[in-house]
């Protein structure tokens, strides 16, 4: 058992049994007021306009998301490729245009980690994060320059 749970418990265990119901009829309340008043209006306004405001907040996160999402999408359900990237003498013909498409999965994940600064770590100095920031830089203008080349081509 963690050290977090049991001290949960110890802590419920002092709580007379009700205030122990009227914090869940709180939580379950609040819960509630927050999913009709926020989520679900976003939720069919994302359904109408394709984003909501909430989105918007961090549009660059929201677009890296959909982005990595719909392309891993494409290339489950691949049906061809662009002509320059067919390979007429491979077992498969695609494989040209799978690589493209990973490279541009790979890149917006690099993206979304630059977004999220998940290459820093507590106690890392600056010389320490600096190479992987440069790194997945790198990586992010590869899949976007990917990205923009062939963003006519992205469809199934």
């Amino acid at each position: 058992m963690s050290n977090t749970l049991y001290d949960f418990r110890k802590m419920l265990g002092n709580t007379p049994w009700y205030k122990k119901i009227y914090y869940w009829f709180y939580r379950v309340f609040n819960s509630a007021v927050y999913f009709l008043r926020l989520r679900l209006p976003c939720f069919f306004r994302r359904g109408k306009n394709g984003y909501s405001y909430i989105d918007v907040w961090s549009f660059d996160s929201y677009l890296c998301d959909v982005i990595i999402g719909g392309v891993k999408l494409l290339k489950e359900n691949l049906h061809g490729a662009p002509h320059e990237l067919f390979d007429d003498n491979a077992e498969n013909q695609t494989w040209k245009w799978e690589a493209v498409l990973d490279k541009i999965i790979e890149g917006f994940e690099a993206g979304r980690a630059l977004i999220d600064m998940d290459y820093i770590h507590l106690g890392d100095t600056k010389e320490t994060w600096m190479p992987k920031q440069e790194k997945l830089t790198a990586k992010f203008n590869e899949g976007m320059d990917l990205f923009k080349q062939y963003f006519f081509n992205l469809w199934d």
